[in-house]
């Protein structure tokens, strides 16, 4: 090929493609272009589509399904005396603020502690300046009686619902299910009701929260737990946590990682089974117990 002629071509063809850019990249996204050249029917469907799906958690959902505050939950009931609850659609919100300012002092829950406010919202208490909040209510009004009383300090609220497995489990044998997949102590003498900590379970650092449900006079009959009274005003001095009612069940709140969720929840079946551990939906729990 004689020398600068191909110079040109090459030029021609990046020029040629080049304009083929152009005419595919008039400056809108093709998105926006894909809308209109759709029907005005079709482009006025695509716009006004705001269906949103509801959240699910990490975990297998049995059947009856509903849908709870957004939730996709199982209305699976159990009747054995040892049950296990997903209970991750619960709100779960970390606190920060300074170890002893006006937050620390209304709240009143000291490390290693849990105390139950108005509408059953729960407060656990990792290390100074450090809470855990957990409630299936709104609970921005909550929050916003905190700022208040905080007084200018600052106060860091962060919602961590669907990055963490929130399960409850429930029975006379509840704890000797987690002592098999865990060293922790969880004596009455070492982990009293309204205790919380963090330890391992089955190889998870878990959040554990001695959390007892208090059963009705009539329980033994009916298989029922009856939901303790919220308190009157909120911000109140606080109730420790499984405190209320006579006949208390022994029962247990675990957090953990979303991303070791399930892990948690098949280890916690498989120690329970010789314990005749049954699961339990959420929404049944939920109807008939706090959660």
């Amino acid at each position: 090929m004689p020398e600068g002629e191909g110079e040109p071509l090459r030029n021609g063809a990046r020029q040629a493609r080049s304009g083929e850019h152009r005419h595919l990249l008039p400056g809108r996204s093709r998105q926006a272009r894909s809308q209109a050249d759709q029907p005005p029917a079709v482009a006025a469907r695509t716009e006004t589509l705001s269906w949103q799906a509801p959240a699910v958690s990490a975990l297998a959902t049995r059947p009856p399904l509903e849908e709870w505050s957004g939730w996709l939950v199982s209305n699976a009931t159990a009747s054995g005396d040892v049950r296990l609850v997903d209970c991750s659609p619960v709100s779960k919100i970390m606190l920060r603020a300074q170890p002893a300012g006006g937050v620390a002092r209304q709240l009143s829950v000291e490390p290693g502690r849990a105390a139950r406010f108005e509408e059953g919202i729960l407060v656990t208490c990792s290390a100074p300046g450090e809470w855990s909040l957990f409630c299936d209510i709104e609970v921005a009004g909550f929050l916003r009686r905190l700022r208040t009383a905080s007084t200018g300090e600052h106060l860091a609220a962060v919602d961590v619902t669907h990055g963490r497995t929130l399960l409850r489990l429930t029975g006379p044998s509840a704890g000797e299910v987690l002592s098999s997949i865990s060293t922790f102590d969880l004596s009455d003498w070492s982990f009293p009701p309204g205790a919380a900590a963090h330890a391992p379970v089955a190889g998870v650092r878990t959040g554990l929260v001695r959390d007892d449900l208090a059963s009705r006079p009539d329980a033994a009959a009916s298989g029922t737990e009856a939901e303790p009274e919220p308190m009157a005003v909120m911000l109140a001095p606080p109730t420790p946590a499984g405190s209320a009612g006579a006949g208390p069940v022994p029962s247990y709140l675990l957090h953990c990682d979303r991303s070791l969720g399930r892990h948690l929840y098949d280890e916690l079946r498989s120690a329970g089974e010789r314990f005749g551990l049954q699961i339990e939906g959420f929404a049944a729990h939920r109807a008939r117990s706090r959660f």
